[in-house]
């Protein structure tokens, strides 16, 4: 006997991420990192603290009192001075290394808050019954994308045990199947009767 509804599930942690009102309507924008990562990123790029702190329009001697405190806080020379500028030590070159992850990560945090917040794009993976691909998914994203048109979709026909899987393990954001999924990570957010 064919299945009379059709469900929409996600992961638990899927449910519940959007879940809270926002603190402010302001427009998500460029997250300002540390003030001394960046003070220590143009040293590195500019090869001097000199350089460096007319790139930040700083005072150098303010500049260099900087690096001279970071370096007595975390016990360790990170720059050999030099007559025509600094050198990274080893432990600089650690240092280093955790700044510009650091800075990298908050810029592409930065883009995905941006994204968040308008829904400028993205990408959304859906598995989907054979049936449900053909005469629901479609529509349902053709309306989507009319008021989303950065957001693209991926959809995946799958059997029931597959999407499952798929799910389970994150190669797709949710399924869209006819038989009520018993997983206790998963969500079903709605269920219909089926009408194709």
């Amino acid at each position: 006997m064919p299945p009379d509804q059709s469900h929409l599930a996600v992961p638990l942690e899927k449910k519940y991420r959007h879940t809270g009102e926002t603190r402010s309507t302001a427009p998500a924008g460029r997250i300002r990192p540390p003030r001394l990562y960046v003070y220590f990123d143009a040293v590195i790029r500019h090869g001097s603290i000199r350089g460096a702190a007319k790139a930040l329009r700083i005072a150098s001697s303010a500049l260099n009192r900087r690096v001279l405190d970071l370096e007595e806080e975390l016990g360790t020379v990170l720059f050999d001075r030099r007559q025509n500028g600094v050198r990274l030590t080893a432990a600089g070159e650690a240092f280093a290394a955790h700044v510009r992850r650091t800075l990298s990560d908050l810029n592409r945090f930065g883009d995905q808050l941006r994204e968040l917040h308008g829904l400028l794009g993205g990408h959304v993976s859906v598995g989907a019954a054979e049936s449900a691909a053909v005469d629901m998914v479609p529509g349902a994203v053709a309306a989507f994308q009319r008021d989303y048109p950065g957001v693209r979709f991926t959809i995946s026909v799958g059997t029931p045990g597959t999407m499952l899987s798929d799910l389970i393990e994150d190669r797709v954001d949710m399924i869209l199947t006819h038989e009520r999924p018993e997983h206790t990570d998963l969500a079903v957010l709605a269920a219909a009767p089926k009408c194709f």
